[in-house]
This record gives C-alpha cells, structure tokens and sequence, in this order.
C-alpha cells in the first residue's frame, strides 16, 4: 500500500505490499468500505496474516479481507 498521492499499490486482486510509513490502521482504513468498522477490519487483516501485533514491516505482503 503506497501513502501519499500515488493511492494504492496492489500486490494481486487480495493482498499488498506495505509500504515506509504505512500503518495496520492506515491499510485497514483504506481498503474499508463506508459502513465498515476499521477496527473489524484490522482485526480481520491480523488474523488473515497470523500476526500477534500492529507492527509492519516495509516490503511485507499481507493478505487483504
């Protein structure tokens, strides 16, 4: 997921790359959709992605709800 004005970078149609700077939060919110909760969906990506934590790592490809 690339920030700033470039908008999303996709790694395939369900998962993406994340990028310096991008949060579980930032990701979560983008892929949302109006009526989501992007906690709910923070939550569905940590488990999607086995990870125990928010930490991301740049170049990390996680697996998208």
């Amino acid at each position: 997921l690339a920030g700033g004005e470039e908008g999303l970078r996709l790694a395939g149609d369900v998962s993406v790359v994340v990028e310096q700077g991008d949060t579980l939060w930032s990701i979560a919110a983008a892929v949302a959709g109006q009526e989501d909760d992007v906690r709910a969906v923070v939550a569905e990506i940590k488990e999607r992605n086995g990870l125990q934590d928010a930490t991301l790592v740049p170049g990390q490809v996680l697996v998208l709800p």
